[in-house]
């Protein structure tokens, strides 16, 4: 199936002075731990449930880092070690494996995946003093805030501001459906709400909304036959791979054909393998570009498979890549491990460089990818 041309656009970088890093930087590390012990640092993520998707491709990015900076001598010959921790997609197990974490002397963590624990842990950071740095974490309260939470990922207003214009000018859809799980609150909430505003900002009823909570015996067959009711010209899908599989299925299963679009979160191997053929032609505004031809990316892609078995999602790379920015912070002078992350300017990650605000947050290029013929590519011709 063919999914169409390209549709992006790239967030602005300014004009600052440059400290660049890369992947392979030889780092040190400071007075944090002991220099005789091994430097620890911790991961924490849904790593069983209906987010280990994103959870076990973070922590095995993290784990393929780390390994590759060990052959290279580790921290000043000191090995790095993980600390691993399930948070299980719960705030109160969360808020008990990250003091875990912090009871183990971590330097730092890597994590967590999903925005709904990033919003708990982003607080325990600040009253722990304990860096954080998440891959996949794009709650937009988190955004322009001083505070010890850093990402690797722009906050979702930019996903769902692309696509609402996306429908409305490029396709001139009318009315769109949009299922949202509730369980993500932190992040479905707020791509629901600022979907909304662009793509209907008169409160014309043009975006119909169905909240539900992910679960095992969560109503989609109901959902699907309500959209189906509803007649709208698209169905946007915020949720996990596995749920927003399920919606499609549901939907073509009663024989509804209407386009569908989805966010970040559900782009991994899980949506393709249940999904199947229900889930062929789904469109999304991503910060990773499955077709990138960059030597880096290629190697990265060949080395994850040839450790762990499978390809690597965009959770993957991005923990690859968070874990890459904290040892090179990690490696300045100085104890200031949260200044040392402030004061990388630019950083060479897998498809190119980019930089933290002064808030920590990201600035990276979107593009439109799709489902096609099982597999992730980058929108050919509208």
């Amino acid at each position: 199936m063919q999914c169409g041309k390209g549709y992006g656009g790239k967030i602005g970088w300014g004009s600052r002075f440059c400290l660049t890093v890369t992947l392979l930087i030889a780092v040190s590390i400071g007075g944090c731990q002991n220099q005789s012990e091994p430097v620890k640092l911790g991961f924490l993520g849904g790593l069983t449930g209906r987010v280990a998707d994103l959870g076990v491709a973070g922590r095995d990015g993290m784990i393929l880092a780390v390994e590759q900076q060990n052959l290279r001598g580790g921290i000043q010959n000191r090995k790095i070690v993980i600390v691993t921790r399930d948070d299980r997609q719960s705030e109160k197990v969360a808020r008990e494996a990250f003091q875990e974490l912090v009871d183990e002397r971590v330097a730092a963590v890597v994590g967590p995946m999903t925005s709904q624990i990033g919003v708990v842990v982003s607080a325990l950071a600040d009253s722990t003093g304990t860096v954080v740095i998440s891959p996949t974490v794009k709650a937009p309260e988190l955004t322009r805030k001083d505070d010890h939470f850093f990402r690797v990922i722009p906050s979702l207003d930019i996903n769902a501001t692309y696509l609402a214009d996306y429908l409305r000018d490029k396709l001139e859809y009318d009315k769109v459906a949009f299922v949202y799980d509730m369980n993500n609150r932190a992040f479905s909430e707020p791509w629901f709400e600022i979907f909304k505003s662009v793509f209907d900002p008169g409160d014309d009823g043009k975006v119909v909304g169905y909240p539900f909570r992910s679960a095992s015996n969560a109503p989609f067959q109901q959902i699907a036959e309500t959209v189906v009711q509803d007649n709208p010209e698209g169905v946007v899908v915020i949720a996990s791979a596995i749920d927003t599989a399920f919606v499609f299925q549901q939907l073509r299963k009663i024989g509804n054909t209407t386009p569908g679009f989805a966010s970040q979160w559900s782009f991994t191997g899980d949506l393709i393998n249940y999904g199947g053929k229900a889930v062929e032609g789904l469109r999304v505004f991503h910060a990773v570009d499955p077709d990138s031809p960059i030597p880096a990316y290629r190697k990265f892609n060949k080395d994850f498979k040839d450790r762990f078995g499978y390809d690597p999602s965009f959770a993957g790379q991005l923990s690859y890549e968070a874990t890459g920015l904290l040892l090179a912070a990690l490696g300045q002078k100085g104890d200031n491990l949260k200044q040392n992350l402030l004061d990388i300017d630019s950083y060479h990650g897998l498809q190119g460089p980019f930089r933290l605000d002064p808030y920590g947050d990201v600035e990276r290029d979107l593009i439109l990818t799709c489902i096609e013929n099982g597999q992730f590519k980058v929108v050919a011709d509208p």
